[in-house]
């Protein structure tokens, strides 16, 4: 319900839901990933927000403005726990927001911290060090 109140309100920055919590505040079957940008751009046209980040677990996330559309998959790590993850990941690309980065390197950056958050056995969230590293290789890709 939060979601869809601030959704409503509108002129969000930066909205990162999962795939199926865009389908549900788009009334959408989110299958294919065009159907997830064209979900997205549509928000993104009614002013809801100015980027969309939508999770797509294991297939990383996807980065949509007016103008443009990333997908950023994670490497391969060794996952010990999800717990914290999305935090992570929304923590690193509101810092990157605040730094004005382009796009790709705020999505970049929010993939590798919530990749490093996974790499972390209970609650830990991701270290600096591995969320660098993570993002040094991302950016490479």
């Amino acid at each position: 319900e939060a979601l869809k109140a601030a959704v409503a309100f509108g002129g969000l920055e930066l909205l990162k839901p999962n795939q199926s919590e865009l389908a549900e505040l788009t009334g959408q079957s989110l299958e294919q990933p065009d159907q997830v940008v064209n979900a997205a751009r549509s928000l993104i046209s009614q002013g809801a927000a100015k980027r969309i980040v939508v999770s797509l677990g294991p297939q990383g996330a996807l980065a949509v403005d007016a103008e443009q559309c990333i997908q950023v998959v994670p490497p391969p790590v060794i996952k010990r726990s999800t717990v914290g993850a999305g935090d992570s990941m929304v923590g690193a690309m509101v810092l990157k927001l605040a730094e004005d980065a382009p796009l790709a390197d705020m999505v970049r950056f929010g993939v590798a911290a919530g990749t490093a958050a996974t790499m972390n056995q209970g609650t830990k969230l991701c270290s600096k060090e591995d969320t660098e590293k993570l993002y040094q290789y991302l950016q490479q890709q």
